[in-house]
């Protein structure tokens, strides 16, 4: 469970840093002078333009049957919705296992010192020498179980914290930016 922890730790914050990158070129989007322009400046890989680029689509699809009677502006509403929820959705990603860890590892760890505890005391039931010194060494033994559960726990409680906080920035940002390009969308012409 550590090794898991560490792992998504360091796979998040490479994932929150590309992430971040991405959401610091949306300046360069609003200084364009054009749509396709703004696209350009935010790069191929980038999610903000992924949420741009589903309002165009969105605004600019023609619909047939019954999906033409959603209008453009609810069309580009879900279709920007389902973009920003992608995003979350990746940010999301991971964070429910170090939750768990953070969660059920104190408890492993009480498990395995309430067992060896048992052993411990079913093994001097057995010999009748019941001294401080048979006692103490196999009951320490078993406290290190607790121990080991909380120096898992501890770090996915607080590495769990730390990237939730960075999701939220983040995922914050991206809202902003979908939102005003829904309304960029929304006032611009159709086609």
């Amino acid at each position: 469970m550590f090794a898991g922890t560490i792992y998504i730790a360091v796979t998040k914050v490479v994932e929150q840093t590309v992430l971040s990158g991405q959401l610091n070129k949306a300046p360069a989007f609003w200084s364009a002078n054009s749509l396709d322009e703004g696209l350009e400046n935010l790069g191929r890989e980038n999610a903000l333009r992924d949420i741009a680029e589903g309002a165009v689509a969105a605004a600019n699809n023609n619909n047939a049957g019954l999906e033409s009677r959603i209008s453009r502006q609810e069309r580009m509403s879900h279709q920007v919705g389902f973009e920003l929820e992608r995003v979350n959705s990746r940010l999301a990603a991971g964070m429910a296992f170090l939750a768990t860890v953070g969660s059920i590892c104190p408890f492993v760890g009480l498990f395995g010192t309430v067992m060896g505890i048992v052993k411990a005391l079913t093994k001097l039931a057995g010999t009748g020498d019941a001294g401080i010194e048979k006692v103490a060494g196999p009951v320490g033994e078993a406290l290190i179980m607790t121990a080991a559960g909380l120096a898992v726990a501890v770090p996915a409680v607080v590495l769990y914290n730390l990237l939730g906080r960075r999701n939220k920035v983040l995922s914050d940002k991206a809202r902003h930016f979908a939102i005003d390009v829904e309304k960029l969308m929304a006032t611009s012409t159709k086609g």
